[in-house]
């Protein structure tokens, strides 16, 4: 009996632990309008210049959710030297917005905003 209540008190401690899985988009497409991270960044063509465009982050191998949420949360522990402001303090937040991030992709912006493909050789 003490050893169920001991899994079930250190599974209870993980799901605190850990931002959702459940993470909405939609939230974060409210929270990147919320926070200003257009005044920084473009997606589709909208928004500034100072950051990356985000246009097709959510193609970038380089990146999961987790580096995202990391991120967001402390942007210099992730990018030494980033100038990038920290705007979110909680991890809900860092989910939604990380999820996000991770739907804008090539299939998602328009034809018109994507680089051309340059042939090879």
């Amino acid at each position: 009996m003490k050893h169920n209540v001991a899994i079930l008190v250190l599974f209870a401690a993980l799901l605190t632990a850990v931002p959702p899985l459940w993470a909405d988009p939609d939230k974060g497409r409210a929270l990147y309008e919320e926070k200003g991270c257009t005044n920084c960044h473009a997606i589709n063509g909208e928004g500034g210049a100072v950051g990356p465009d985000l246009s097709t982050e959510g193609d970038r191998k380089d990146r999961d959710r987790a580096w995202h949420i990391a991120h967001l949360l402390d942007p210099a522990s992730v990018v030494p030297g980033s100038i990038m402001p920290q705007l979110v303090f909680d991890e809900d937040e860092a989910g939604h917005l990380a999820d996000y991030l991770m739907s804008l992709t090539a299939a998602t912006a328009p034809t018109a905003l994507l680089a051309p493909v340059q042939p090879e050789g």
